[in-house]
């Protein structure tokens, strides 16, 4: 089942004839495709501040990002003075990077809010301003 742990398990014909019926299974692991930045690119930094100084976007107060990878946003969300809630699979939040980043926000208390994906985030019952998905 996709969306269950962040390993895909796939079977595919084992030869590049698609009527074989021998099967190999490959895995995808997601956890590896979150992106090594340090922060926020720069891109990003700026498409936000459009949105947080917009007048109709402005009230914005609460960030639900989906796909956190390793909190590389969300410490720079929580200097913003906003409240964000960080959605990725727990197998992510063993990453050392992804540690130091936790350290961080927790700094934040209030603000911040870590839900492990797929639960207990399927069970959350907030609601968000705006929502980044990666």
């Amino acid at each position: 089942m996709l969306w269950t742990s962040p390993f895909y398990r796939f079977r595919i014909p084992k030869e590049e004839n698609s009527e074989s019926e021998e099967l190999k299974e490959i895995v995808i692991d997601v956890t590896g495709s979150a992106p090594s930045f340090n922060e926020p690119s720069d891109a990003l930094k700026e498409v936000l501040q459009e949105i947080f100084k917009s007048d109709s976007l402005k009230e914005i107060k609460t960030i639900l990002e989906f796909g956190a990878g390793k909190l590389k946003n969300i410490p720079y969300l929580l200097k913003q003075g906003k409240k964000v809630c960080a959605v990725e699979f727990k197998e992510l939040a063993e990453n050392t990077f992804t540690k130091k980043n936790l350290k961080k926000c927790e700094n934040y208390k209030a603000n911040f809010q870590n839900l492990i994906f797929p639960n207990p985030f399927i069970r959350d019952t907030n609601t968000f301003d705006l929502v980044l998905l990666y």
